[in-house]
């Protein structure tokens, strides 16, 4: 499993990698299965499923292309995903899952 990933840090103060991919290649080519966002607690080494925000299979010509980005800044946290879907690029704000993210530990 090949994921992009972002770290952010727990209250407790354990890191977690909000990571995101496709979980396995269902299809036996190179067409990406689906694109989900997962936690990875660094402390425990537990991997948990936080939204399969993208459960279509990809465009057959190629995996395509997919960014994750979180940002804190003083007063605000965000969580971003960019990716390719059957030839365009989608934006989405997957910001409403860090309340579930940060409490994992």
């Amino acid at each position: 499993m090949e994921y992009k990933v972002s770290t952010i840090t727990i209250p407790s103060g354990n890191k977690l990698v909000a990571a995101h991919s496709s979980a396995q290649n269902k299809n036996n080519d190179y067409t990406r299965s689906d694109i989900s966002l997962y936690v990875h607690n660094l402390y425990s080494g537990e991997v948990k499923l936080i939204d399969d925000f993208y459960p279509k299979v990809g465009n057959a010509s190629g995996a395509g292309y997919s960014c994750l980005s979180y940002r804190k800044n003083t007063d605000k946290e965000t969580l971003y995903v960019v990716y390719e879907a059957n030839g365009s690029i989608e934006f989405q704000d997957l910001s409403r899952h860090l309340p579930v993210i940060k409490s994992y530990n």
